[in-house]
């Protein structure tokens, strides 16, 4: 019912076109297909098949998207959002764009590639400049996980080198916080995803990683499950679920040390205020949902 309701609707701000794209491609994804990403049986999604009319749908949505970016920048080189085409843009509004183009992508719905190059060249000019020395936090997929389960070996991405730990604010200059640098990082993990295997070097492929390094670092600096980072409760649940779309789309399972979703789960099922045993307000029961289920799925990025 719901989404015979969603498919009748007028869809046509930025926020509602990205969850109505990412709502019906969901419901082609193929069972199973987490655990196959996650294990590296396969190393993408697999391309989803929806019906003619829904198919015609997410054309039209994306069109809308792409046609939403900020007039002042040339799509080509930069691409950022606001709620309808307006000359302004905000990383909330620019993050579920991106979610909203991914799974049109993954429909097989033609989305430029110079839009997810304009999204990293967005999020990589509007990263914070200046911050803390920090240590780049240890990775660990989950293919390294159970590997070092496996084994008895210690695997994932590991250094003593410090960078400066720079975050995301919700426009620039602003004041970064955690639901904005899981923001960036979840957008420029998808915009590395779409880039060829062939063309990741050079420059450009040097100032992404550095870029996702360094949000990675301002993350493991601030990290917490119990408040959104540097913003205390406000859009604290927003935040969580923006936390597991960061980890999941790089298949991360120990983040910096952290069993990052382990302790979201536990804090959240302790946190429950809602009248039904959930929680307060319908959308925060969604985010807290969507973190409980890893409703993200892993993408191919070479991070």
């Amino acid at each position: 019912k719901c989404l015979d309701y969603l498919r009748t609707q007028p869809v046509l701000n930025t926020y509602s076109l990205g969850i109505a794209c990412m709502a019906l491609e969901a419901l082609y994804a193929p069972p199973g297909e987490r655990e196959e990403l996650v294990q590296g049986l396969i190393d993408r999604p697999y391309p989803r098949k929806p019906s003619p009319p829904d198919r015609a749908l997410l054309e039209k949505w994306a069109d809308r998207l792409v046609s939403y970016v900020d007039p002042r920048v040339d799509k080509a080189y930069v691409a950022r959002w606001r709620y309808t085409g307006e000359k302004d843009w905000d990383n909330s509004n620019t993050q579920y764009a991106v979610l909203g183009l991914h799974s049109a992508a993954l429909c097989g719905i033609p989305v430029p590639r110079s839009i997810f190059n304009g999204v990293t060249a967005h999020f990589i000019s509007r990263q914070d400049k200046t911050g803390p020395w920090w240590k780049v936090p240890v990775i660990l997929t989950y293919k390294d996980l159970a590997l070092s389960k496996k084994t008895g070996r210690r695997y994932g991405r590991r250094s003593r080198a410090k960078i400066r730990a720079r975050g995301f604010s919700y426009t620039y200059p602003g004041h970064p916080t955690g639901s904005m640098t899981t923001a960036g990082i979840a957008s420029l993990t998808i915009a590395a995803s779409r880039i060829p295997p062939r063309a990741r070097k050079g420059k450009a492929w040097a100032k992404l990683k550095a870029s996702l390094q360094a949000a990675d670092a301002w993350l493991s600096m601030h990290f917490s499950v119990r408040e959104n980072p540097l913003a205390g409760e406000a859009w604290y649940l927003y935040y969580l679920y923006g936390l597991e779309r960061a980890m999941e789309l790089g298949s991360i399972a120990r983040f910096g040390g952290r069993d990052w979703y382990w302790e979201g789960a536990v804090h959240l099922l302790t946190s429950r205020k809602g009248a039904h045993g959930g929680w307060p307000g319908l959308e925060n029961s969604c985010f807290a949902v969507l973190f409980l289920k890893k409703s993200q799925l892993p993408v191919t990025t070479g991070r």
